[in-house]
Parts: C-alpha cells; sequence; structure tokens
C-alpha cells in the first residue's frame, strides 16, 4: 500500500513538471560579499524550441540572447557560451528553480522565481507603529510649498523632531537614489526610537513647487528654515537637523540664521571648500574605476585650478571669459574629448552650462570652516572610512579642526568603518556599488545616530 502512495505521487510530481509552463519572466540574484546582482530570464515558446533572452539591470545590460534553454525533467539549463555562463536549477514545490549559476571560475547559488524579491529589505512597509501625516507648508521668502511626510512617535510634542535635508539633487523626500531609500529608512528608525522626522521633497521635486535648477544653497537653506518653522507653529520646542553630504552644508547655513536648533548631525558633512572637494571627488572615482594615473593628475589639476578661480573670482564676466578659454585649451590637450564632446566650441559650451548652475557655484564657494565657526549647538559628525565623495581621511580631520575652534561644547567627529557615501557596507566605495548592495544604509549609522541624540536630549534636560 506504502509502495502504491510513493508511486502515486511520484506520478504526480513527474505529471506536474511535464506540464509546467516556463514561459515569461523569471527573476534571480547574485549575492556576493554585500553585492547583489539582479538578473532577469525572458522566456519564450515552447517544450519543442524555447528562446531566452537575459537582462542584467544593475548593469545596465539588457536582451542578450541566450544559447541554450532545455527543460528536461524538471530541470532548467541556461546557456551563455561568450561569458561560458550556465545556470542550472531544478524546479521546487513552490514553483521555483533552485540551482547554479556558473560563469567561468564563479559558481554561485540562484533561485530563479515568477516575482521579484525586493532587494531592499530595510525599506519600511506598513503597518508602521506610529502616526504618518502628509503635510503642506509655504515658504514666503521663495514663494514656495513644500510637501512631505511627517512620522511621529505619538500624541504631543514632547520628544525631539528632526528635519532631514537631501545632498545635491534633486531628491524626494526619501533621498531616492540607486534604487535606496535611505531617508524612509533613517526615518522609520528614529521614529521607532521615539523621535519624529519631517522629510521634504526638494524644492521643484515630486509634490513641492518651485525650480529646482535655478536655486543655490542659500535657496535650500530658506525651505529648511521654513520646516523648522512649521514644526515650532505645531508645537515642537526640541528641533534637529540631519543633512547628508551638501545637506550638511545647508544645516550650517540655517544653524547661523536661526535660533531654536537643539542639535544637528552631519553625515558625510564636506569639511573643505568645494573646490578642494570637488577636484579630489572625481580624481578618487576615476582613479577607483581604473583611469590612468596620468590623466587623473592632469585632470584635478586642471579641476582645481579652475574651480578656484571660480571661487575666489569677484568679476563674473571676466571670471566666464577666463573659464571659457581654460575648457578649450583643456580640449585641445586631449583629442580623445573631440571623440566624445564634437567639436570644441560644443565642448566648452556644454561644460559651461554644467558649471554654471546655482547649485553647483554655491557648493564651490562654500567654506564650512566660516560657516561652523559660530555653531553654539551639539553637533555629531559621521564619515565612512570607504566614501570616495566625501573622503573620510581629509573631511573628518577637518571638520574635527573646525568643531574644536567653534563655540560648540557637544561635537563628536565619528569615522565608521568600511562604509562608503550612503554609509551602506561595500567593498570599494565606488558610486557604481550603490545600487548593486542590498543594504540601503547600515544598522551602526542609524543606532549611532538614534542613540546620540536620545542622549544628547537627556543632558540638555538635566
Amino acid at each position: 500500500m506504502k509502495r502504491c502512495l510513493f508511486i502515486s505521487v511520484l506520478f504526480m510530481l513527474f505529471g506536474n513538471v511535464m506540464a509546467q509552463d516556463i514561459t515569461g519572466k523569471w527573476f534571480g540574484k547574485l549575492e556576493a560579499k554585500g553585492i547583489v546582482l539582479r538578473y532577469v530570464f525572458h522566456i519564450e515558446g515552447d517544450s519543442t524550441a524555447y528562446r531566452c533572452l537575459m537582462d542584467m539591470p544593475d548593469q545596465k545590460i539588457f536582451g542578450i540572447h541566450m544559447n541554450r534553454v532545455t527543460l528536461e525533467a524538471g530541470k532548467l539549463t541556461l546557456e551563455l557560451k561568450m561569458l561560458t555562463l550556465v545556470y542550472e536549477g531544478n524546479l521546487n514545490e513552490k514553483g521555483e528553480f533552485v540551482g547554479t549559476y556558473k560563469e567561468g571560475d564563479l559558481v554561485l547559488p540562484m533561485i530563479l522565481s515568477r516575482t521579484e524579491s525586493s532587494s531592499r529589505p530595510q525599506e519600511p512597509r506598513e503597518p508602521f507603529p506610529y502616526r504618518v501625516e502628509e503635510v503642506r507648508f509655504d515658504n514666503t521668502r521663495s514663494a514656495v510649498t513644500l510637501a512631505g511626510t511627517l512620522t511621529l512617535p505619538g500624541e504631543g510634542s514632547d520628544f525631539p523632531v528632526v528635519v532631514l535635508i537631501n545632498e545635491n539633487g534633486p531628491r524626494n523626500r526619501d533621498g531616492e537614489i540607486e534604487g535606496h531609500k535611505p531617508f524612509a529608512v533613517l526615518a522609520d528608525h528614529l521614529t521607532r526610537e521615539g523621535i519624529g522626522v519631517l522629510r521634504v521633497d526638494d524644492r521643484g521635486t515630486g509634490m513641492s513647487t518651485g525650480n529646482y535648477m535655478e536655486s543655490d544653497l542659500d535657496d535650500f537653506a530658506s525651505d529648511t528654515e521654513a520646516a523648522v518653522a512649521y514644526l515650532q507653529e505645531l508645537g515642537f520646542k526640541q528641533i534637529g537637523l540631519i543633512g547628508h553630504g551638501s545637506g550638511g552644508s545647508i544645516a550650517s547655513l540655517v544653524i547661523n540664521r536661526i535660533e531654536g536648533i537643539s542639535f544637528v548631525v552631519l553625515l558625510a558633512g564636506p569639511g573643505i571648500r568645494g573646490d578642494e572637494l570637488i577636484p579630489m571627488q572625481i580624481a578618487l572615482i576615476l582613479k577607483a574605476s581604473g583611469a590612468d594615473s596620468e590623466s587623473v593628475k592632469r585632470g584635478e589639476e586642471e579641476n582645481r585650478l579652475l574651480l578656484r578661480h571660480l571661487a575666489e573670482t569677484t568679476d563674473p564676466e571676466a571670471e566666464k571669459k577666463w573659464v571659457s578659454k581654460r575648457l578649450a585649451r583643456f580640449y585641445r590637450s586631449n583629442p580623445k574629448l573631440a571623440l566624445i564632446g564634437g567639436t570644441e566650441e560644443k565642448y566648452v559650451e556644454r561644460q559651461i552650462k554644467r558649471i554654471y548652475v546655482p547649485e553647483f557655484l554655491s557648493i564651490v564657494r562654500h567654506d564650512p570652516a566660516i560657516i561652523l565657526r559660530n555653531i553654539t549647538c551639539p553637533v555629531l559628525a559621521l564619515y565612512g572610512e570607504k566614501d570616495l565623495q566625501v573622503p573620510a581621511d581629509i573631511n573628518a580631520v577637518a571638520m574635527q579642526k573646525i568643531l574644536e575652534n567653534s563655540q560648540s561644547k557637544q561635537a563628536i567627529v565619528k569615522v565608521l568603518p568600511g562604509l562608503n557615501h550612503l554609509f551602506q557596507e561595500c567593498l570599494t566605495g565606488q558610486p557604481a556599488e550603490y545600487s548593486m548592495i542590498e543594504q540601503t544604509m547600515s544598522p551602526v549609522v542609524l543606532a549611532e545616530v538614534g542613540d546620540w541624540i536620545r542622549e544628547v536630549m537627556k543632558m540638555n534636560k538635566k
């Protein structure tokens, strides 16, 4: 009897396998050392002749024709000869193929399923154990209406609340970048810890009005001031600012212009002038990407000279002529630019348009040593050890010196090991990795920020 039952089940399973329709999309991902790469296989045809196209969206590769697609006794085989790539997987009871991805010497497990699993596990999802309110308020100085999300741990206003400030963008209220929503993750963590959070769409972005491209750091600071005023109208008295990247520069401007800020957190906040930081940033990213040292050095020197001129000039017309001449000279000394940049005239015109954007110019001219010297509130400045955009070895040291010479009596500067500019645990710190990393923000930095805010509020109540 048992033998008959076993045979019946065996034939039922075999029948299901034979009837399996594998046409359509199959989603998979490879994971190694914190890096996640997504794959999509588009299978067409029938059991007599399958066809398959492969996408690798994180590497911006789409529509690769697979050489072989077979399904035999529940075993799927996909092959791409030019990459010596073979996937073999067996169908399980969930309707997934569980198997192995092989590419040359690389061998990794891969599961293919009909639905795309979330590669952003930290992204908050309902139901939330806190209040969530969609809000709007006006910046009367700029005739801009700002829209955002206010998350509150409870009723009343007897708890700290922070305004999150995006780095250069434009970006929405979640600080969305490379498929990640770092401000949504940060807001969720802090609110669960008893700290209210207001995150806002940048002007001209999402549901906020205004023109982002015509605005500079000063304009964005006025938007943040409007956010603080809105929270004050709601009755909050313990208001802090958290700025990421140039959002830290904006926070610094706000602290200098209004009273009532209880604390500030600078996440990868620049510690040196923009005209010094940007050439360094570009050089580090190019070097990490494999560019030859001589080209990187020459480009860094040229960028440094050009941006220093932009930062220090007092004659805009003369400055623009000088910059145009430098760009033309650089074009003529680099023949490869003709292949990718068209004529000299078009190259210069395109670069001028990129340079003469209000936000960029204000970042170039921003000097944190001047802006932060009068700060009096508690400050936490965090940096990622592998940050290539705001290098910790330079900026953390500079920020430490600035804060030691400031009026703040509660200032902490920390470099967090193994983290990049987005505060993800990473391999190299290159921006190209951001989307490939499953983690949105390291739990280490989330804990650092939340614990520090609670500690500061406790000390200030004594």
